[in-house]
């Protein structure tokens, strides 16, 4: 039903956000940041 899918899409979710912390990782030197990218139909972006 509706929750499942609910639920299913706060799981991915939680995958995304940690994927995100980890590759935050990044070279501040290289200034690759703030590059807006789309997730599920919003503008997300890296900083």
């Amino acid at each position: 039903g509706d929750m499942e899918q609910e639920q299913s899409s706060v799981d991915k979710f939680e995958e995304f956000t940690w994927k995100i912390e980890n590759f935050s990782q990044y070279d501040p030197g290289t200034g690759v940041y703030s590059e807006p990218f789309v997730m599920g139909g919003y503008p997300w972006y890296d900083i």
